[in-house]
């Protein structure tokens, strides 16, 4: 009787141990993809960001272009 109760300890012993291992390697799995996504996020909202500094870059040259041109057609009107 001894035999089979402790035959059947250990059964439970290493299915609860098997289960475990189970559980630890989805877990490390999903951290994996968790870090995958996080990474691919971060890369994303720095090509949004540089994308963005961009376009104000731009807007700021076309402002200045602009006003130059403004300025060289005042000083062109006012000489005649």
């Amino acid at each position: 009787m001894t035999q089979n109760s402790n035959a059947k300890a250990k059964a439970k012993a290493n299915a609860k141990a098997k289960d475990k291992a189970k559980t630890k390697t989805k877990s490390k799995a999903k951290a994996k993809t968790n870090a995958k996504a996080n990474a691919k996020a971060k890369a994303k909202a720095k090509s949004k960001a540089k994308a963005k500094a961009k376009a104000k870059s731009m807007a700021l040259a076309l402002v200045l272009a602009l006003t130059l041109a403004l300025a060289l057609a005042l000083a062109l009107a006012l000489e005649f």
